[in-house]
């Protein structure tokens, strides 16, 4: 009988731990080649939404023409660029293997004269997360005012109304790449909306600042002369809104005290009962007033109320010396909820 030698105990070992050897030499670089794999494919993933992004602000650079003003900022919602096709939907997120999240954003800033981008995938700050439904104007700080034939405008970022721009009236130079100052002198922004019927409703909202307490009024977000009404200041250092009602033949008023040099979201609505004003988001007063709002011939205005003497000289009434970053006027009353919302942007949107 004849046997086939085998391997020795001994022998069995030397190859067990030469083996080990390899491994122990090779996992880590393996382990590396994948991780770095990874990396890049990701790396790749966030390229294609900064080129994305580009390719959206040179497509719309009217609106985005503050980024020549080093220290600028701006937020593009995914869900955008997706609507506007220059993201595909079924762009994947190598991290989680699912679609790109269109809850998310690309957060573009200015700096050393070069545009800089970051993927925020879990938060929109953009203004497309803004209440839509009855929203008449939009007015943004980020953005820088346009110049048409040497006059500058803002440009209205709400796509269903027909007041595209809004002139800008008695600036030198008002933009500060983050937020539009009114001196408080002669410095408005004419919004439109004359003869306006507000039969649904209104609602006034606004990111400012009080720069000053005058002895005067400053009526810094709407308009007046025996119709209409607003937002202002008054000199006791209460922030009031006001409408000129039909059958009460007056003006109905709710106000709250706020403090100057300090940034506030400040919003007014009325859906014919009741008129509400907020304060970053929480109701401060209202007052029940069944009613209608009297139409006003006088444009709706940011920073002081416009209005034309009998000699046809064009003058701003009540100027508020202001600093604002967001301006909102809506065709209805927002709701406690819709008001919130907004304020949790604007302080994620603009540092507050």
């Amino acid at each position: 009988m004849s046997y086939k030698k085998g391997f020795t105990l001994v022998e069995l070992l030397g190859v067990f731990v030469i083996l080990s050897i390899i491994v122990l030499v090779t996992f880590p670089y393996a382990t590396g080649l994948l991780k770095n794999t990874k990396t890049s494919e990701y790396e790749r993933f966030e390229k294609n939404l900064f080129l994305a992004a580009e390719a959206y602000i040179e497509a719309n650079s009217e609106i985005y023409s503050q980024f020549s003003e080093n220290g600028t900022i701006d937020y593009i919602s995914i869900s955008e660029l997706i609507a506007n096709q220059f993201l595909s939907e079924k762009i994947t997120n190598p991290q989680t293997k699912e679609k790109v999240s269109q809850s998310g954003c690309i957060k573009v800033t200015k700096s050393n004269d070069e545009l800089k981008y970051e993927y925020i995938s879990n938060d929109d700050y953009s203004l497309s997360k803004y209440t839509t439904e009855g929203l008449l104007s939009l007015y943004d700080g980020y953005k820088k005012p346009i110049t048409i034939n040497g006059t500058s405008y803002l440009k209205n970022l709400s796509d269903t109304s027909d007041e595209t721009i809004a002139q800008l009236r008695g600036f030198d130079n008002g933009w500060k790449e983050k937020s539009l100052s009114f001196d408080g002198i002669d410095d408005n922004v004419e919004v439109g909306y004359e003869n306006q019927d507000f039969l649904t409703g209104i609602t006034y909202e606004i990111l400012v600042k009080i720069n000053t307490t005058k002895t005067t009024s400053q009526e810094f977000f709407g308009n007046w002369e025996s119709a209409g009404g607003g937002l202002g200041y008054n000199s006791s250092g209460e922030v009031y809104f006001n409408l000129f009602l039909v059958s009460k033949n007056g003006y109905g008023t709710v106000k709250t005290t706020i403090s100057s040099n300090t940034w506030y979201t400040i919003t007014g609505t009325y859906d014919g009962n009741t008129m509400n004003i907020y304060v970053n988001g929480e109701l401060r007063n209202s007052i029940v007033i069944n009613d209608t709002i009297k139409t006003s011939p006088v444009s709706i205005a940011i920073g002081g109320n416009p209005t034309v003497d009998s000699s046809g000289n064009y003058k701003v009434t009540n100027p508020g010396n202001i600093d604002m970053k967001r301006a909102a006027l809506y065709s209805r009353a927002l709701t406690d909820e819709e008001v919130s919302n907004n304020h949790q942007l604007d302080k994620e949107r603009y540092g507050m």
